[in-house]
């Protein structure tokens, strides 16, 4: 049996620290005299300083310290986060933002956008409809973490070393993860193969232009 609170608990690696990695000196309140390249500079401050709290989540993980390294760059480790950060970051972005009022997302401490204020910006548009979508579904904590490790480890990256391993990791965690949502939600059998769907949406968001 996979060990969920082993994965839950390494979310504390991208909990606000007390050594001054904070959210709220990334950006500035919402306004209407914001234009969109504020925005999009907010989001790669907020990208910036989510990505070193990333690769700690990613060491912490069970699964993940058991892929090997070998050579710099070049290791599966490295390749696995090369090919899954952007959505990683997305994903958690969206997540934290289910609290807040449908139609917006929370950037960071001081920034939430609602749609009105993309300014036709395709990427934050897409995000805040995710973002309404994961409402719907309920997601919780241990689909959340599921799902983030579900997608850190994609048995699709070309010229892993240790394949075998990723599948075989990748396959628990499915199992593991539908089994969760079926007990969780028996009255909807659909739920897991709907938060598996939620994957390539977030890749396709990751390449809007």
């Amino acid at each position: 049996m996979l060990g969920w609170l082993e994965i839950v608990e390494c979310e504390s690696c991208w909990h606000l620290s007390a050594d001054g990695d904070q959210d709220n000196d990334l950006g500035r309140s919402s306004s209407s005299n914001s234009n969109n390249q504020d925005y999009l500079q907010d989001l790669c401050a907020a990208a910036d300083r989510r990505l070193y709290r990333l690769v700690k989540w990613c060491k912490s993980l069970p699964l993940f310290k058991n892929i090997q390294v070998r050579y710099f760059l070049n290791d599966d480790q490295t390749k696995l986060l090369l090919n899954s950060w952007c959505e990683l970051l997305l994903f958690s972005c969206c997540y934290r933002s289910i609290p807040m009022p449908i139609g917006s997302i929370r950037i960071n401490e001081r920034l939430t956008l609602k749609e009105s204020d993309a300014h036709g910006n395709q990427c934050i548009t897409r995000m805040i409809h995710f973002t309404d979508n994961l409402r719907r579904l309920r997601l919780d904590t241990v689909e959340y973490a599921a799902l983030k490790v579900i997608i850190l480890m994609s048995s699709e990256v070309d010229e892993l070393q240790e394949a075998d391993k990723v599948r075989e990791s990748q396959e628990r965690l499915l199992q593991c993860l539908q089994a969760y949502t079926l007990a969780r939600c028996p009255e909807s059998p659909s739920k897991f193969g709907e938060l598996l769907l939620k994957i390539p949406e977030l890749q396709r968001i990751c390449q809007v232009r």
